[in-house]
């Protein structure tokens, strides 16, 4: 059982410039992680266009990844817009327990930032709560790691 999130992760950053340059300020797209595994990301900004590396006033930031396995929502990381927060939301299940933790940015976050902590913290809880489940080394935009 293998899932690839660094494909997905490498194809969100072209895409969500590939949004900003047609001068959109959103972006939602879900993706096949395989093996039953999806991601749902949705990205906003309130001021100017999309770009991955530009930073963002808190204030001006909606940010959400959404994992989840067949039907069963397992792991979710959003910010929305809030000029007091500088923390990733996480929100994840473990047997009967929701777990709220929050990660912290750097102030002024960039989008990309969001993105890598989501993939990143989604590498670990993965095969943490589906044990045998593997995440491949994916590809990148030169073909195959």
């Amino acid at each position: 059982m293998a899932v690839d999130l660094w494909s997905v992760e490498s194809r969100l950053y072209a895409e969500i410039d590939a949004a900003g340059m047609r001068g959109r300020s959103t972006y939602r797209k879900r993706f096949d992680l395989g093996d039953g595994h999806k991601v749902e990301t949705h990205v906003k900004v309130f001021s100017g266009t999309l770009s991955n590396h530009q930073k963002v006033l808190p204030n001006q930031l909606e940010f959400g990844a959404n994992f989840w396995s067949g039907t069963q929502p397992y792991y979710r990381l959003d910010y929305h817009k809030n000029p007091s927060d500088s923390y990733l939301h996480e929100h994840f299940e473990s047997g009967t327990q929701t777990i709220n933790q929050h990660l912290s940015l750097s102030g002024t976050p960039s989008i990309s930032e969001c993105v890598s902590m989501a993939f990143e913290k989604a590498e670990k809880v993965i095969p943490w709560k589906f044990s045998g489940t593997k995440i491949t080394p994916g590809t990148d935009f030169c073909g195959p790691a």
